[in-house]
């Protein structure tokens, strides 16, 4: 008998091995010539879950739930031929869930060996799920017919338990190629949800859990962005263990016209013994126009340089304010010199990009000509107010700058603007403090000693960045002109031929109903971030050196609208 039993145990475990290398050699098969289906358990034998998803047909999915006494159709998997309207960008819409409330989503991609021909195959799964149904897709890049398109129905009685997955293995010809997956989930009140990733398709040559050599691995990073263009997040599936990478250095890249330069940076640490985990960082972006992409760097004694960098496809934001930034330059016309010098920053800010604002030149072009009105008007317009320091100077200097100044008190109604500007419920932080080479900080206004503060021209670059502009604005070389231009003005320069205001009491106070609320439109940044003088650093305060480095010199992805699926 215990004979009969051996031969029997083998002959099953023979036709077994027979029945699973048929049906691998069955699934190799080429959908689409885009998208192979496969099931993870062939292709992952130590694999814990097991996908049997593998068909374009649709199945039963109860074999993933692996609950007793559950009912049958439970969990549905639904066949969609990719020309089915369900996929389509018009009907894949509904509300944001940046933190995935409704349920969670792990996209993974992993090695598939078949035939001695090395495949690219992802996993997608579903946990927590607080939703009945969805559908999703994988979309290539500006196509609008998705490659594959699956809807999968879970019963609201194992939803939140069931952990679900399902396999794809890519195509050989589809390495490094951008992708877009997408899904749309509705909950059983009927509300919907859309979450949308973006992701180079990585080549198969480059994800062998079974490398050594960290040089010959590729990090899979994916830009999660179901909530931009406000939020871009990175999810990073991390290397394998027998690679020894503990940390990852991930930096966003913004790039405006010909400039790239990164706006944050962070690391990212693996938790002691576990590479399970996805690691996610999140980006607010601030609406900031231009187009964004993570970069990240594994963390290893052999990663020198750029070698072992990965990209993300970038993301376009192209919600241009409708002008440049307003930038109202208040200052203190102490001295002919310091009149002059503001008059050509703000002829060097406007080759910068910037739309500045200044007395000497905005009152002469206003329809009233008053200083007063025109500071009101300037103030509730400006999406940046700079404070600049002024220098030490004699009282002859101030008696000649007097004289030179068309403008009577323009100190003092600043100063009011900015006091009662500063004081408003609900103001934004639009404020900062600017030190010119040759003026004193306590010569600020007592209301603008807590701001933060910017030396020019070490801080050029951070200032530009904070308004919203591109860095390196002629390397500042334009700035140092303007410095030496006004050093070597003659007194009588442009005033002669400004028209005299009409005379009035500007020293008198202003009813509050002329002020307003702040409407500064455009760039706008955290309304913590901007305010107090702390160190220049964080997301877009970065030290002007970086802005020069070579790491800034990496070229951008060749792609171009990446912000709407199907919209090409």
């Amino acid at each position: 008998m215990c004979l009969i039993h051996t031969v029997v145990t083998c002959s099953q475990r023979f036709f077994l091995n027979v029945f699973f290398y048929t049906i691998c050699t069955f699934l190799v098969v080429n959908v689409d010539q885009e998208i192979l289906l496969v099931s993870s358990r062939i292709s992952r034998p130590n694999s814990e879950h097991t996908s049997g998803l593998c068909e374009n047909n649709s199945l039963s999915c109860d074999h993933q739930a692996r609950f007793p006494n559950i009912r049958n159709n439970s969990c549905q998997m639904i066949f969609h031929n990719k020309t089915s309207s369900v996929c389509s960008t018009e009907n894949l819409n509904g509300d944001v869930d940046p933190y995935e409330y409704y349920g969670k989503m792990v996209l993974k991609t992993y090695l598939f060996i078949h035939g001695g021909l090395k495949y690219t195959a992802f996993n997608v799964t579903f946990m927590e799920m607080r939703w009945q149904k969805i559908y999703m897709r994988f979309i290539k890049n500006q196509e609008k017919t998705p490659s594959i398109c699956r809807e999968f129905q879970v019963s609201e009685q194992i939803a939140s338990a069931l952990i679900l997955h399902f396999d794809c293995l890519w195509n050989l010809k589809l390495d490094n190629q951008p992708y877009h997956f997408d899904y749309q989930a509705v909950t059983s009140s009927g509300d919907s949800y859309i979450y949308r990733y973006l992701f180079f398709a990585p080549s198969s040559e480059r994800i062998d859990e079974t490398e050594r050599n960290v040089t010959k691995w590729s990090v899979f990073v994916v830009m999660d962005i179901s909530a931009a263009p406000k939020l871009l997040t990175l999810r990073l599936q991390p290397a394998p263990a027998g690679l020894r990478i503990t940390s990852y250095m991930v930096k966003v890249l913004r790039t405006l016209e010909d400039n790239s330069w990164v706006t944050n940076q962070t690391i990212l640490k693996v938790k002691e013994n576990n590479t399970e985990d996805i690691l996610i960082y999140r980006y607010d972006t601030k609406l900031k126009f231009g187009k964004y992409k993570f970069m990240v760097y594994p963390q290893h004694i052999d990663c020198k340089e750029d070698m072992c960098a990965v990209s993300s496809p970038e993301y376009l934001i192209d919600r241009e304010p409708s002008g440049p930034p307003k930038l109202l330059l208040m200052y203190k016309p102490v001295s002919v010199e310091h009149i002059n010098t503001m008059m050509e920053l703000y002829r060097y800010f406007k080759k910068c990009h910037l739309h500045p604002m200044i007395d000497q030149f905005g009152i002469a072009d206003s329809e009233t000509k008053d200083p007063v009105r025109w500071y009101i008007d300037a103030f509730n317009e400006a999406d940046f107010v700079g404070i600049f320091a002024s220098p030490i100077v004699s009282e002859a200097d101030r008696l000649q700058a007097q004289k030179y100044n068309k403008y009577s008190h323009t100190e003092i109604i600043a100063q009011n603007q900015l006091s009662r500007s500063l004081c408003s419920p609900g103001a934004k932080c639009k404020f900062f403090c600017v030190s010119l080479p040759g003026t004193q900080w306590d010569t600020l206004p007592p209301e603008a000693q807590a701001l933060k503060r910017y030396k020019l021209p070490l801080d050029l670059d951070p200032l530009l960045v904070l308004i919203g502009v591109a860095p390196q604005c002629d390397r500042g070389v334009g700035f140092e002109q303007a410095i030496e231009t006004a050093r070597a003005c003659e007194t009588n320069f442009v005033f002669d031929k400004l028209p005299e205001p009409p005379f009035r009491n500007t020293t008198s106070p202003i009813p509050d109903e002329e002020i307003g609320p702040s409407t500064a439109s455009g760039i706008k940044d955290d309304d913590t971030s901007l305010c107090l003088d702390t160190a220049i650093s964080g997301s877009d305060l970065l030290s002007s050196r970086q802005y020069l480095s070579d790491e800034m010199s990496t070229p951008p992805s060749s792609l171009d609208q990446l912000s709407l699926l199907g919209d090409m």
